[in-house]
């Protein structure tokens, strides 16, 4: 739990003073309230992964076949492909360098 502060301090009552104590109290109350919710409803909270994760791999390796295998069939359908393989593992390499590059952009 969050450790209590010494609340046998100075304040001053003054106008300014008062209202920055005043301030600094009503801050620390609403800081610390998002933890306190966090760790009321955290014992309840699961995500649907973790209360099916069977259901949710297998979909997930379904959609990863069926890509895999629509790519596939589209690539051997295109004639070109099957007269120059070569420029099929070129086209991948040059998507893969530019992805990177864009990747690398927008990590900055």
């Amino acid at each position: 739990m969050a450790e209590e502060k010494d609340t046998t301090e100075k304040i001053d009552h003054s106008d300014e003073g008062y209202l920055k104590h005043l301030e600094h109290r009503i801050g620390d109350i609403f800081h610390n309230i998002p933890e306190s919710v966090h760790d009321a409803f955290a014992r309840h909270r699961r995500t649907a992964f973790e209360q099916h994760p069977f259901f949710f791999s297998t979909l997930g390796l379904l959609g990863l076949v069926a890509t895999w295998q629509g790519f596939a069939d589209v690539l051997e359908r295109i004639n070109f492909f099957d007269l120059y393989p070569g420029s099929l593992l070129i086209i991948g390499l040059i998507i893969l360098l530019l992805t990177g590059r864009l990747y690398r952009q927008l990590d900055r």
